[in-house]
Formats: structure tokens, sequence, C-alpha cells
């Protein structure tokens, strides 16, 4: 339903403010009025913002507009000399009336031109702005409204005027004529002054900033009269002047204090001073041209102005033009960028697109989707081809193209935001338009999705792109169809983790995996006792289960499980590398390791182990009761058991060391053994064999048992310990090796001559070294001979023994 209209009383035909004066806000006298479908039937006359001395009323004249008792609340109105309602509301800045059925439109509209505004103040100057605004309403609620600005109406005289303002009082319909005069407009208190709003400013001279920040909006016209623009030094932001329009002038007058910024595009400003031309910015507009009159300017002052946002620099000196453009892309949103639901896409189909700035150096990116909300969609930068991401709390995330930080990044899901530093040249931004990517996991079928991408330069010159994606449902998953190990052979007993192939599938592009390996109870896992698998890799888990002497080769089953919940299976041998000789140690638990025929080192540590030499001189080491030495006839003439615990020899081992401190016994087999004890007080057996016994240190108990044994002393004897007891001493049989370098007075290896042995208690002579007392049955050295002190028992053969020196031997 239509509603009532008012036609012609309306911005840009202001009311003019004049002191002390009546005026008519219709100042064209051609308001039109027109009611719609229902009649009008109430007219509201108010000020916005209304000053105690602004009066609203009626110019009344007989025949026309007429209050017969006056302009009071219930009284008539006469329009014409017929009554066409009564007043409604009386107040200075509020006029209501109410209309009688039947109005006339002819009447309402003379009433209309009939209202008054008067300033009953003396104020010349400028004053706050206000709005007066004309209402009508029609019997449906319909209404319609007026808004007009009251304006300053300031005229200068033939003398130097000085007009002062406030930010607060220029106002969209005032008008300044400075007159005849070299008149000043000083603007003070500092803040925002929109000159540009004024109806009319001319005949000023002069225009002065505050001590504070200013912020002056003036048109290029407005500058005609002007001579001097000073900002008067300015505040902590400092002083900017915005002028709007295409064609600017500012030779011939002096700018001090201002930085010049260009509001309209195509601009073209001319200046004749060089320190001038570098205070213009052209952020704000576009395609502005700077042309400057007078003086030079070097090549990096031209690059300064061009990054201010200028696009042409003219200097007539010397007849240089230069001109920079938007940033220019190439290879990039040529065609539509096809995207599968669910998959990562990159914005460069080709990854290969191009990036050109004149300015060289790169300020902003803004891509977003230009559709409805999607919280399935997200854009994003891929970290590869040298592009780094790094979050930050204060800013969002920071981004490194190859090891330089070029900016920041905000936002995330359908929009994303790069501002730049001074390291955003275009080869580091290339980088990023390559990286860009969208991926949408939302459900549905094939639908297109609109993108903008907004690259601006140092100048703020921007280049605007639209890049549609094609969604498309995504490809039916289908299971992979091969698996290929890459490496599958490793020595035995290599260490735990140690990497002996990659495995790959054979699957649609994109596809991820996961590999499991077959474990002995038939269930899938990531190990199955002997490798294991870690991401793509297989790598040993127990290399104690990887003996060649054992098992030469492996059979392992592996399964391939894609994205999808598809999966293949496929078996592989890993083939086990002999190791020659070997060095094996078991775990905590009762393992079986088995050498190979070099001479081995095996150690089954902790738990009953099972130890099998093979062929070579092998050594092993046993600490449990329940370990076992395996060895045969065909195994090597020098093996040795390094025990940590009583043990006796298994067949076909030559030797036995006890390793430790613990008091243990030895005990030997049919071979010629060589048994040697630790520091503790062992007891040792040799058994059957021509066997070789040492104590060591501790009180030892040596049995050589059948054969020709030898029992041999090679730790310092001393005046109490280390004195061991033969129990089975036999002169036909057995022998005692003395080492020369605990025994020091024996100097010559060989046979004990004569001369150094006695039977006696102690030495009778100087050079009775060695000695036997038959009464005690102890063996006895002395390395003084049958001079006082140096008398140590290092034996026991037992009473009544036959020995001679000829049943020991020096070594």
């Amino acid at each position: 339903m239509a509603g009532p209209q008012i036609h012609n009383l309306e911005y840009p035909d202001p009311v003019s403010r004049k002191p002390g004066e009546a005026v008519f806000i219709d100042q064209g006298s051609d308001a039109i009025v027109e009611a719609g479908d229902s009649p009008i039937q109430y007219l509201d006359f108010y000020i916005d913002g209304a000053e105690s001395t602004d009066l609203l009323g009626v110019r009344t004249a007989p025949g026309e507009v007429e209050f017969p008792d006056g302009l009071v609340v219930g009284k008539e109105i006469r329009v014409a000399n017929t009554v066409i309602g009564h007043v409604a509301y009386v107040d200075r800045d509020i006029l209501s009336f109410e209309f009688d059925p039947g109005v006339t439109d002819a009447s309402i509209q003379k009433l209309i031109r009939s209202l008054t505004y008067k300033d009953e103040s003396t104020e010349s100057g400028f004053t706050e702005p206000r709005y007066i605004s004309v209402a009508l309403t029609d019997s449906n609620g319909a209404d319609v409204q007026a808004y007009l600005p009251v304006g300053d109406s300031i005229q200068g005289t033939a003398t130097d005027n000085i007009f002062t303002a406030n930010e607060d009082v220029i106002g969209e319909a005032d008008e300044l004529d400075g007159g005849t005069g070299n008149d000043t407009l000083s603007l003070t208190g500092g803040g925002w002054f929109h000159l540009d709003s004024m109806s009319k400013l001319t005949g000023v001279e002069t225009l002065e900033g505050s001590s504070e920040s200013d912020f002056i909006w003036i048109k290029s016209e407005q500058l005609e009269d002007l001579r001097q623009i000073d900002g008067k030094g300015g505040g902590a932001a400092g002083d900017r002047l915005s002028i709007f329009g295409t064609d600017i002038d500012l030779t011939g007058k002096t700018i001090s204090g201002f930085e010049i910024y260009l509001k309209s595009d195509d601009a073209e400003i001319t200046v004749g001073q060089v320190d001038l031309a570098k205070r213009i910015y052209g952020y704000d507009s576009d395609n502005d041209t700077l042309i400057l009159t007078a003086g030079t300017i070097s090549d990096d002052e031209r690059l300064l102005i061009h990054r201010r946002g200028i696009e042409t620099i003219v200097t007539l000196a010397d007849g240089h033009t230069t001109t920079h453009g938007a940033p220019e892309l190439t290879a990039f949103a040529e065609g539509p960028v096809s995207a599968e639901r669910g998959q990562l896409a990159f914005l460069d189909i080709g990854r290969n697109a191009g990036l050109s700035s004149d300015e060289g150096l790169l300020k902003s990116l803004y891509i977003y989707v230009d559709e409805d909300f999607d919280p399935q969609e997200e854009l994003g930068i891929d970290a590869s081809n040298g592009v780094s991401l790094v979050d930050d709390d204060a800013s969002g995330r920071k981004i490194y193209i190859d090891g330089t930080q070029i900016g920041d990044v905000y936002g995330s899901g359908q929009s994303l935001e790069i501002y730049f530093n001074g390291n955003a040249t275009p080869a580091r931004v290339q980088k990023v338009i390559q990286s860009l990517t969208y991926r949408n996991d939302s459900q549905g079928g094939t639908e297109t999705r609109t993108l903008h991408l907004e690259v601006a330069d140092a100048g703020e010159r921007e280049t605007v792109l639209e890049i549609a994606v094609d969604l498309m449902p995504p490809e039916p998953n289908m299971p992979p169809t091969d698996i290929a190990l890459k490496g599958s052979s490793v020595l035995e007993l290599a260490a735990n983790g140690t990497r002996i192939g990659d495995f790959s599938a054979t699957d649609a592009a994109g596809s991820s995996f996961t590999f499991q390996i077959l474990k002995a109870d038939g269930t899938w896992g990531t190990t199955d006792g002997r490798f294991t698998i870690e991401g793509n890799q297989l790598k040993v888990a127990n290399s104690l289960l990887l003996d060649y002497e054992q098992a030469k080769s492996h059979t392992i089953k592996i399964k391939v499980t894609d994205g999808g919940g598809l999966s293949y299976e496929k078996e592989f041998a890993v083939t086990v590398g002999d190791v020659n000789p070997e060095m094996a140690n078991g775990s905590a638990g009762s393992d079986s390791l088995v050498g190979g025929s070099g001479d081995d080192i095996l150690n089954g540590m902790a738990g009953a182990d099972v130890l099998v030499g093979g062929g070579g001189n092998d050594t092993y080491y046993v600490d449990d009761a329940n370990d076992r030495v395996i060895e045969t006839a065909t195994g090597g003439v020098a093996d040795e058991v390094c025990t940590t615990i009583s043990y006796t020899l298994a067949a076909y081992v030559e030797h036995l060391t006890a390793s430790g401190s613990a008091a243990i016994s030895l005990t030997g087999n049919a071979l010629s053994n060589r048994i040697k004890g630790n520091s503790a007080a062992n007891k040792i057996n040799g058994g059957n064999g021509d066997d070789t016994l040492a104590g060591g240190a501790g009180n030892d108990r040596l049995t050589g048992g059948k054969g020709k044994d030898m029992f041999v002393f090679d730790t310092a004897p001393a005046k109490s310990g280390n004195k061991d007891t033969i129990t089975d001493w036999s002169a036909k049989y057995d022998t005692i090796q003395l080492e020369n370098a605990v025994f020091k007075a024996l100097k010559k290896t060989g046979g004990l001559s004569k001369s150094h042995f006695v039977k006696a208690a102690k030495a009778l002579d100087g050079n009775d070294y060695i000695g036997y007392d038959g009464r005690t049955g102890n063996l006895w050295y002395d390395h003084n001979g049958s001079k006082a002190g140096g008398h140590l028992v290092f034996a026991n053969i037992g009473k009544d023994k036959s020995i001679a020196s000829n049943d020991f031997l020096i070594i």
C-alpha cells in the first residue's frame, strides 16, 4: 500500500541559518505533497540537536496560512480560508498538526512552504550542526520524512578575517566566503574536519591546523583560493590532508606539516616541490598521476612514491615518466580447479603460478570463499616447497619461506589473510600462492564454489582473481592391488630397531596406507616378535630370533589397509646373513644362541639359556644353573666357559674361568682342562685329563684328579690369605708353576734351580727362595732367603709329601 510523499524538500537544499531572522525551510518554495492510498492525518515539524536559541514557526498571511486563535494547541488551522485541522503540539523545537478528513494535498503543501526556522542568537560564526525534520503520517500509519540540515552562512569582510572552527561545528550545509581580504580559517582542538561537506568554501587564503593531530577532508575546487596550508606542528598521530577530486593543482601553494592522501580514482595532482611530492599517498584511490613541475627525484625516491600508492609519476624537468601497475599473476585461475570431496586440492593446478610486481614487495594476500557458509570447507597453506608455518599466540601464525619470515597469517575455514613484511618479495609470495589449498569434507555431488584472491603490493594496488572450484563426489574406494618391499635381508643378531626395508603399496592416487604383520596367534599387529613395522618401515624386533645358524630366512605375511578400510595381503621372505665370528647376547628370558664356524662369543644373560658354539674356539658366558653349553667333538680345541656360578664343564669344552667375586666350585671334564678361579676361595677339580689349575687370589682348594696336572700360582703371596690347598699332590705326575712376575726372586724361567729350593720350615741360606715344610705340608716363598722377613706361605700340599726342585717350573 502506497504512503504519502514529499518532493523537493531535501538536501542539497539546506536551510541557511541567519542569526535573528526567520527563514523558510523550503527555501525554493517548491515543496510538493502527495497523499498515498490513505489521507494524510499528521504533520510533525521538529529539530534534532536543537539549541536553546532555536525557534520553529509558521509564516502567516491573510488568505494563505492562518491561525485565527493563535498557534496554540487545540486551535484551528486555516489555509485559503478553509479549516484543514488543528494544532496538536507546540514547543520551540517541535510543532505538530492534525488534519481533518478530506484535507487536500495542496493545503498541506502550502502549510509546509510556510514553515520557518529562526536562530535567535547573534552568533555569526560556525555553530553546532542541527537537522530539521518534516514528517507526514497518513490515517493508515504510513509515513514519510524529509530531513534538512541547518547550515551556517558566514560572510567575510573586505578586511583580513580569521574564522575559527572545531571539529564539532563544521556541518554539511555550512557556507564560508572570506570576502576580499587575506582571510584565514583556523581549526582548533584537533580531530576530524569535513570541509568537503560544506556547501561553499571560497575566499579563504590560509588554512591552519591546530597543535593537535588534524585530519582534514577537502575537495579539489575548495583549494582554488588557498595559498597556504599549515599543520602547525600536529600531534602524536601527525596531520593528514585528504583531497577529493581528479584535478588537483598544488603549485603556488605552501603546504607544511601535512601528509596528503588522494581520495578519488583517476586523480591527477600537480606539485612544484620535491619535498611535497614525497608526502603524497594514493592508498585510497586508483590510477593516480603525480606531476612534478620542478626538480628531479632519484630512483629510490621514485620507488618510495610508487610504494605509497601513486601509479604514474611524471617529472617535467627530465621528461621521465614511470608507471607501476598492480601485481601480475600468470598460470593461475586460468580454469576451474577440480576438487574431490574429502581430498586436499591445490588451487594452483600445476603449482607453477608466476608472480611479478613493479614494487618488488607485496603487502597482503586475502583469499576467501564467496559462497554460503560451509563449516566443512577449509582454505589452507601446504607446508611444502620451502613454506612453513609456526603458531604464534600474539599474531596467529608466522609464515616462513626457506627459513625467512615474510609475514603473519590470520583466519581459517573459508578465509585466510596474510600481512607481509619487508621480506615478501614476489619470488617468495609466489611460493605461497603455489601452496594454497582447498578442501571440502561435506557430503554431496557436483557443485561449483567461487573463491576470490586479492593480492596487494606495497602501494596497495590490488589484483583480484576469481577461482572456480568444481567439487566432485569421491571416487568409489578400491582395495590396494599390491605390496612391495624394498630391502629384505638383515645380518643375524642385528640390533633391535635395525631398519631392514620399506613397504609401498599400489592403490588410487593420494591414498594413505597402514601396514601390519601377521602374528603367531593369527591376528594382525605391528610386530610378530621377530620383526616390527614402524610406519612403512620393516625393522628388527628381537635380534636373538634372527640367527643364521638356526634359520637362514623367515617368511612373513603383510597386510596393507588404505584410508577407506580396504586391504590386501602378501607374503615376503626375509633372508638372514651370517656373521662370523658372532658376538651374541641373550635377553632376560631363556634364549637359544647358536654360533657358527668362527670363534664365537655367546652370552645368554639371565634365564636358562642354551648355548651352541659350533666350529671354532668359542667362549660361553654362564650365570644360571640351568644354562646348557653344547659342544661337539668336531668343535674347536680351545673352547672356554666363563662362569659366575659353580659349574662343571660340559663335554668337549676345554677351559673354565670363574668371573665375578663369589666363592664357587669349578669342575673339569675328561679333557685336559685349563681352569682358573677368581679372587674368592674357590674349589677347583680338574677331573680326568692333564689339567692346568690356577686358583687366583683367595684360599683355594685345588684337586687335579687323574692325569698329569699343573698347579699355577700367578697371584702374589700374602701374609694372610691367598693360601691354596692341593688335595691330591703327586710328585710323579704333577707340576707346580710359579709366575716370576709375582715370585720376583726367581729371575730365570724354566726349571727351579736346586740351590733355590730347600726342604725346611724356613730358608737356610741366602738363595733359598722356595721351600717345603714337611711337618705342616706348607709351601713357602721368601724373597730375602735366610735374611729376616719375607717368609710367605702360598700353598699346602699335605704333610710328608715327596717334592723336589724339579717339580717346579718358573714361568
